[in-house]
């Protein structure tokens, strides 16, 4: 007797965003409590529209709220946004930028070209 068997391919996760490849030294800055913060220096390692991929190592849990800051080269100053922890493996953090005001939208927006443009990829 034959008996046929199915394979059930699983699709690829369909993302919101295209995801850019980066390696850039990020700070994480997670609060405490209103006076008190911990910051640690961090790494990029991917950005889309929506949030980033960060090496920190720090212990966070899921659904924290942290700030990402970048320093862009011959700028003024850093460039801050917050962020909530979405996944983790290990020291690995998916982070999803918090974008509830226009002021935060900017920013975010204004995060991502600095970052994708210090990589040299194109977005």
């Amino acid at each position: 007797m034959n008996t046929l068997t199915a394979t059930v391919i699983s699709p690829q996760p369909v993302r919101r965003w295209e995801r850019f490849k980066i390696d850039v030294p990020v700070r994480v800055i997670s609060w405490h409590d209103p006076l008190r913060a911990k910051i640690v220096e961090a790494r990029g390692r991917e950005i889309s529209e929506g949030g980033m991929a960060v090496f920190a190592g720090l212990e966070l849990r899921i659904g924290a709220i942290v700030e990402v800051e970048f320093t862009p080269a011959y700028s003024g100053g850093p460039l801050r946004v917050s962020a909530q922890v979405r996944n983790r493996t290990g020291y690995s953090y998916g982070v999803e930028f918090l974008q509830d005001t226009g002021a935060s939208r900017q920013q975010a927006a204004r995060l991502r070209e600095l970052l994708i443009s210090a990589t040299g990829c194109s977005a």
